[in-house]
């Protein structure tokens, strides 16, 4: 899997919330509230989730375990987060953080290489728009749209094979986040486009919308593929094996018996 950072966009008005102030005036206010941050940065690689992976005896221990805590100090702030809706429990096993799903930023090194290519078409764009505006004979002025044009259909190439999974991710599943996006990203370039948008049709056709089905999907194909690949290599050797020289076994039946 290609390497990707991930960050948490708090928003300027993050520390002046009602939950967050009420959050500090408790007894040891400032502990819990970075307790509160670290969750939030533990749960960035997971769409904003907390998973109970039964390593400690229940989901306290274990957050205080992965971000090297006081466990009373936690289990107060998992308390409050809890009574103030800032945290869900989804299930037994699943908690979900809400400020974190709505303020993941991430970047893969393929989204890194499109920005960047982006920023430079658009410099050069700008460069181009001056020299038309310079450019007085007719010929010099086609020769500068002729640039355009060809800028555009650049551009074009560059975006649509993320953007075609981007499509087909929303028209599956009505909504898609920046995580999302960026873990599309990564398996176009890991998997291929084809195999990519093929998982997202797998995910959707078995009502599945985590993006981590998706991966999954694409994984269990992978490995079918290299396994049905070696059967059919092996097939093929027995049948070899199994060949009859006819030819051979014809001139042994007919010939002559010594």
């Amino acid at each position: 899997m290609a390497k990707r950072y991930y960050w948490l966009k708090l928003q300027n008005d993050f520390f002046s919330r009602k939950e967050i102030k009420k959050l500090r005036k408790i007894a040891g206010g400032d502990t819990l509230t970075i307790i509160y941050l670290k969750m939030l940065c533990c749960s960035l690689q997971n769409e904003g989730k907390l998973m109970y992976e039964g390593l400690e005896s229940d989901f306290v221990a274990e957050v205080a375990l992965d971000i090297d805590e006081d466990i009373d100090n936690v289990q107060i702030t998992i308390a409050y987060l809890l009574k103030t809706g800032l945290l869900v429990q989804v299930d037994d096993d699943e908690y979900s953080l809400l400020d974190a799903e709505k303020n993941i930023g991430s970047e893969s090194a393929v989204a890194a290489r499109v920005r960047k290519h982006r920023e430079k078409e658009k410099a050069l764009q700008c460069n181009t728009e001056v020299t038309e505006v310079k450019q007085i004979g007719n010929v010099e002025i086609e020769k500068d749209i002729d640039i355009d044009i060809d800028i555009d259909t650049e551009k074009d190439i560059s975006i649509n094979v993320v953007s075609d999974l981007y499509d087909l991710w929303v028209q599956s599943f009505g909504v898609i986040s920046s995580f999302v996006k960026g873990l599309l990203d990564d398996y176009a370039e890991e998997y291929g486009l084809t195999e990519t948008a093929e998982a997202i049709r797998i995910a959707k056709k078995n009502g599945k919308s985590k993006i981590k089905y998706v991966e999954g999907v694409l994984k269990n194909r992978k490995l079918e593929n290299a396994t049905g690949g070696r059967e059919s290599a092996n097939k093929s050797a027995k049948r070899k094996a199994e060949e009859v020289d006819w030819a051979a076994e014809s001139a042994r039946v007919h010939s002559p018996k010594g």
